[in-house]
């Protein structure tokens, strides 16, 4: 198995007769995950001298993007009514058909999670074209995490995941966790590219006094930050239970979550436990993140399953303490500015938070 340590390196590694690559995900909107890691392969790619387009299913803040070339398939808007559309979208004639007509002149597919995967298996079947899956997660959809109708969902679209990556030249994965997530899945083997992290953009210079000011926050005020999606696996309850731990003993202390609301049932549980203390921004424009991890004390996740977690390399880039539980790759991401927490325990995820401020308000 080849060892790669970023996508300049796999692309010397391919011939590309026209210097062209698609890179295909279901989403741009929000910058998370794989939308971030998906505009920074499209600008490392252009740099590298070759055509680079995103083929996305949504449109929203598309063609706000005017560094980045982004093709617009369709995605209804009802949540619904989107499921079943990424379930079914191999009957979906008129999307596939003008898809795979537009990346059959691209020399290479890499695709970013399903059901972009059906582009990919099928532009492999009909037309050659070298086919990577970039592999973000599987165990992010397992059963421990979700309930009726969501676990259904996620078990559906595990299965085509898995059927529509069995041609793909080469897996990838984000970690070494992830790399074994998919092997126990598939039995097929992929190699491990960590997530980059822009260094020119998260780093120590960034002012970190106009989020206090923006929000109201006192000097003194201990900040915490969680950046993430409002869903099952971020475990944001969890949060949330041991920031009360750590007001016992910081009662001035603000907890603030970064993150688009993705699951209405589990978000609106966690707008039921915010008080004055916890601010919940929703969905923040990158050039404006930055600032939070500058202004914060501590930066602090509880998810219970993750198959990299950028925030977490994102907010030490920053030099900004981390706290997490030891779950998944957290120890590879996690470096000597971090604590690692034994999964599930909020009261030594409550300490460990306080030992960290100690060393600036104790």
């Amino acid at each position: 198995m080849i060892k790669l340590d970023s996508i300049g390196e796999l692309l010397e590694n391919i011939e590309l007769k026209n210097n062209k690559v698609a890179i295909l995900v279901p989403s741009m909107t929000g910058k998370r995950g794989a939308a971030r890691v998906v505009s920074e392969q499209a600008n490392i790619v252009s740099a590298l001298g070759y055509r680079a387009t995103i083929f996305t299913l949504t449109k929203e803040n598309t063609k706000t993007r005017s560094d980045l070339d982004i093709e617009s398939i369709y995605s209804p808007k009802n949540k619904i009514l989107n499921r079943l559309y990424r379930i079914f979208l191999f009957i979906n004639l008129p999307s596939l058909i003008f898809v795979l007509n537009e990346i059959r002149k691209y020399d290479l597919l890499i695709v970013h999670n399903f059901p972009m995967s059906y582009f990919g298996y099928l532009a492999k079947k009909l037309f050659k074209l070298k086919y990577i899956y970039w592999n973000h997660s599987k165990g992010a959809r397992g059963p421990f995490l979700y309930k009726g109708k969501e676990k259904i969902y996620h078990f559906l679209i595990d299965k085509l995941e898995n059927l529509t990556i069995q041609n793909a030249d080469l897996l990838i994965s984000v970690s070494n966790y992830a790399k074994e997530e998919m092997r126990e899945a598939t039995g097929k083997d992929s190699i491990v590219i960590y997530n980059k992290v822009d260094k020119t953009r998260f780093n120590k210079n960034i002012e970190d006094s106009e989020i206090r000011r923006k929000h109201g926050i006192d000097e003194k005020s201990p900040i915490i930050l969680f950046v993430g999606a409002l869903s099952p696996h971020k475990s944001v309850h969890l949060l949330i239970k041991s920031f009360k731990g750590v007001q016992k003993k910081y009662p001035d202390a603000v907890l603030i979550i970064v993150g688009k609301i993705t699951y209405s049932e589990y978000s609106e549980k966690i707008i039921e436990k915010a008080d004055d203390s916890i601010i919940l921004t929703g969905f923040i424009e990158d050039e404006e993140l930055t600032k939070y991890y500058a202004a914060s004390d501590v930066y602090a996740s509880c998810a219970l399953h993750e198959s990299f977690n950028l925030p977490l390399a994102e907010a030490q880039f920053m030099e900004t303490p981390v706290v997490a539980f030891d779950v998944g790759p957290h120890s590879e991401v996690v470096g000597e500015r971090g604590l690692l927490v034994e999964k599930g325990n909020t009261k030594k995820f409550s300490e460990s938070i306080c030992k960290i401020l100690d060393n600036k308000y104790g």
